[in-house]
């Protein structure tokens, strides 16, 4: 079952292979992954996670009293929906079967 959770820095090495997989699209993020870090200190970051491996990334900013932005989305490519398989900015997509289990 795919669990969407915060970020934590245990999740670093398998965000940088999703984020990596991506290839030229995201260059900019994994190019400059010390930047990119600390960046996500900054932010509010969750990933989704199946078996062990992050499948799923949302990089947002909060606005206190309005909500959070997403400002980065990514889901691996075998997970996306048929519609958006080969896009990496994904709208309509399917993380996994069911509804992913949020904490």
């Amino acid at each position: 079952m795919v669990e969407i959770r915060r970020y934590t820095p245990a999740d670093e090495p398998g965000l940088y292979d999703l984020i990596r997989s991506e290839g030229n699209e995201w260059r900019g993020c994994w190019s400059r992954w010390t930047a990119s870090v600390q960046a996500m200190d900054r932010c509010v970051v969750f990933v989704a996670v199946d078996a062990a491996e992050v499948c799923g990334y949302a990089r947002c900013i909060e606005d206190p009293g309005f909500g959070l932005y997403v400002i980065d989305f990514l889901v691996a490519q075998p997970r996306r929906s048929p519609q958006t398989k080969d896009s990496p900015i994904v709208a309509g997509l399917v993380i996994g079967g069911g509804h992913p289990k949020i904490s």
